[in-house]
């Protein structure tokens, strides 16, 4: 419940900030987490145990996971900048199907018929939640949309990698290393990828607005992610977690709606959301 709960205040800061920000997407996303969420790693994590078993097969998966997670999060960015919350969070639970099934064929975890059609349903919800807007808008305007969607779609794809990756690491190191290291190896990755926009232009750009909304979007990630990694341990079935945790979606749809006064008027965007809630509560039985 606290990692739901601090997704869901992770969500409402990064809309609210890609709204407002003027610097290339991939800067917040670095910033976010070389301001909240490493130092939230460090500390947590050397609470934890941390003990590392070095490898060939960790190196290849701290690089996969660390790509994976600089890519997602960036194409994520840009996504939500362009898109309200309602389809982009809808749209985003695509990140539990493809997570559920690279997890059932990668890592053999259990998949049982609830988890099955629970992705069916979430994976028609964000093919709806991706058409319903265009229904309404002009030409150009539905061109946006579409291109945002898949952004988001493509971000969904790359996170859940990393998250497989994730997961499978914990054969090789303890919780309190997933956060130092992994998360450590992501920085990296995002730090790198920041590389290419960093000119005298947009450093003279970022200003202290960026700096903060970064920070508090680092540390409310950073806190989500420590539970989940924590949750992800203890149960040893990502399929599972990853299900559970995707109750953060209506009670973000909520703090849209009365905190950033969002509200969409498609009945079929909402019959999409009504889908994927659906598809939550199978997946979870």
């Amino acid at each position: 419940m606290l990692s739901i709960f601090a997704n869901v205040v992770t969500n409402l800061i990064q809309r609210r900030y890609a709204q407002r920000s003027k610097v290339p997407e991939t800067i917040p996303t670095a910033l976010s987490y070389l301001l909240g969420v490493m130092p939230v790693g460090i500390v947590v994590g050397l609470l934890l145990p941390h003990h590392i078993t070095w490898n060939y097969i960790l190196v290849g998966l701290l690089i996969l996971c660390a790509s994976s997670m600089a890519i997602g999060h960036w194409l994520g960015f840009k996504a939500v900048k362009r898109m309200s919350v309602t389809p982009y969070q809808t749209i985003n639970r695509f990140t539990s199907v493809v997570t559920i099934g690279l997890g059932w064929i990668v890592l053999s975890e259990t998949l049982g018929v609830n988890q099955l059609i629970g992705a069916i349903i979430l994976f028609i919800a964000a093919i709806i939640a991706i058409w319903a807007p265009t229904r309404n808008t002009d030409k150009e305007l539905g061109r946006v949309h579409l291109a945002a969607s898949l952004l988001a779609l493509v971000a969904c794809t790359f996170v859940a990698i990393g998250l497989v990756a994730e997961k499978a690491m914990l054969d090789y190191v303890q919780v309190g290393a997933i956060l130092i290291v992994c998360w450590g190896s992501q920085t990296v990755a995002m730090s790198l990828l920041m590389l290419k926009d960093l000119n005298s232009k947009t450093l003279s750009e970022l200003r202290g607005y960026e700096v903060k909304q970064s920070f508090w979007m680092g540390l409310a990630n950073g806190v989500s992610g420590a539970f989940y990694v924590y949750a992800l341990s203890q149960s040893d079935n990502i399929s599972v977690i990853t299900a559970l945790t995707a109750v953060s979606l209506p009670l973000t749809i909520l703090g849209a709606r009365y905190l950033l006064k969002e509200q969409e008027r498609s009945k079929f965007l909402w019959l999409s959301l009504g889908l994927c809630f659906i598809g939550l509560l199978v997946s979870s039985l």
